[in-house]
């Protein structure tokens, strides 16, 4: 009980023989409490400990579930425990905690999240009574402050009560309801799935809404468990009503890849970010339904702004820009730079005036001695060891410069048919526009756009 632990240690508690605050000592703190404040502070046992610490260890050692639910629905809650993530009461007391936790939503579905715990506490209680609590919830509360933490010796410390003033009332779940229910279904697991589904099944629209979304990001982790639980018939019937897919298709890997404008840009104007290189990795894990693109875009005219960006999009992927690299490189001699043909006397940008540093990138591309490994694309895409990769490849049709989006390319709808299927084959690369020398047009000097006025 590792939450259930850090109380006591925090309290700098002398454990009975269960672990816990003895008894008799617990029960006099807690009959003797109104409210859960921060209260006074003292150093003890080399830790500072407010009142609340103690209180809280105290609750956390009555005998029962009961007698906890009793006591610390009486109390007035004003501060937290330590940690948001705490979830000491489920811990110790297990579902007889829920009576407690369910006092803080109001007759609205308003979840107020004070003490901060009650929302990690709901969404780690399984079962069908934690469900119905957790989808009863409208909207989650959460008070925001400024400043050091409020265990803080200089903190405010208390919630304000003006805080807890009544809400208006509720037209629908807002995004904080579903991001709460959300959590829930995924800390509970298969378990939570299974009931999502059921959820759905009896024609819940949010249910139906919610299961598609997430079914449409991992099909196989929102649908095996409900096979799993009800049988292929039942969880196929349920899957159906809510128009959720079971397993990977194209078109919920390319909704990933285009969630957000956030893709690699082929030949922007600034001189700190002219084009040398792209690279399309793809992979997918050999079972199940977890895949990954990596773009890594090499860039930059000079020794301090030379780098490698990398953009990473999957199952367990950020869903853009994930890193940057910086990179050193030695200018090649006059026969190599004519054996790789690297053109020093053109730019991808405006505003270059060194060709040095840009034609020394282009060498490293060539040498294709600046890209990742695939042992470093799968680590960075959240993927195994297993993973194979499908795709990669620095010659293809990316979006072309200030225009569309990635979805408007054929290259990644071809990309993500490929991944569905889990078949090179389907990949089509498509008319190349990925090589520095289309897009080589400025002469060394050319000045920048802002130093003659804009574009000409």
């Amino acid at each position: 009980m590792e939450w259930v632990e850090r109380a006591m240690e925090g309290a700098a508690v002398q454990t009975d023989a269960r672990g816990l605050m003895p008894l008799a000592e617990a029960r006099a703190i807690v009959t003797g409490a109104q409210a859960f404040r921060r209260g006074t502070g003292a150093s003890r046992g080399g830790a500072w400990v407010w009142e609340a610490d103690t209180l809280w260890a105290a609750l956390l050692s009555l005998e029962t579930a009961e007698e906890f639910v009793r006591e610390a629905s009486r109390l007035v809650w004003r501060f937290h425990p330590r940690g948001k993530d705490n979830v000491a009461p489920v811990e110790r007391y297990g579902e007889g905690a829920l009576p407690w936790l369910a006092r803080f939503v109001d007759a609205e579905g308003r979840l107020c999240n004070v003490p901060w715990c009650v929302v990690p506490c709901l969404q780690a209680l399984g079962g069908d009574e934690a469900f119905a609590r957790v989808w009863s919830v409208r909207d989650v509360v959460e008070h925001e402050r400024e400043g050091p933490g409020p265990f803080a010796p200089d903190a405010e410390g208390d919630v304000p009560e003006d805080f807890f003033a009544p809400g208006s009332a509720l037209a629908a779940p807002t995004p904080d309801a579903d991001g709460f229910a959300i959590g829930w279904v995924y800390a509970q697991g298969g378990a939570g799935f299974v009931a999502l589904a059921k959820q759905a099944g009896t024609g819940d629209a949010r249910a139906c809404r919610m299961l598609r979304s997430l079914a449409f990001c991992h099909p196989a982790e929102a649908f095996d468990p409900v096979r799993d639980a009800l049988g292929e018939e039942e969880a196929r019937a349920l899957f159906a009503r809510a128009e959720a897919p079971t397993e990977l298709d194209a078109r919920s890997v390319l909704a990933l890849l285009v969630a957000n404008d956030d893709w690699p840009a082929l030949a922007p104007d600034a001189p700190e970010d002219a084009f040398v290189a792209l690279r399309l990795v793809a992979a997918r894990e050999p079972e199940g339904d977890v895949w990954g693109v990596l773009l890594e875009r090499v860039g930059g005219s000079d020794e301090a702004s030379l780098r490698v960006d990398t953009w990473a999009w999957g199952v367990n992927a950020p869903g853009g820009h994930a890193e940057t690299r910086e990179i050193e490189a030695d200018e090649p001699d006059e026969e190599a730079i004519g054996a790789m043909d690297l053109r020093p006397e053109g730019m991808t940008a405006r505003g270059v005036f060194d060709a040095g540093p840009s034609v020394a990138a282009r060498a490293l591309v060539e040498q294709n001695a600046v890209f990742c490994s695939h042992d470093e694309a799968r680590q960075l895409l959240g993927l195994s060891d297993e993973a194979e990769i499908l795709v990669d490849t620095t010659r293809f049709a990316h979006v072309p410069p200030g225009t569309g989006s990635l979805r408007d390319v054929a290259t990644y709808r071809s990309l993500a048919e490929a991944l569905a299927a889990r078949d090179a084959a389907r990949f089509e690369p498509g008319t190349p526009n990925t090589d520095f020398r289309d897009h080589a047009v400025w002469p060394v000097g050319t000045p920048a756009a802002d130093a003659v006025g804009g574009d000409a």
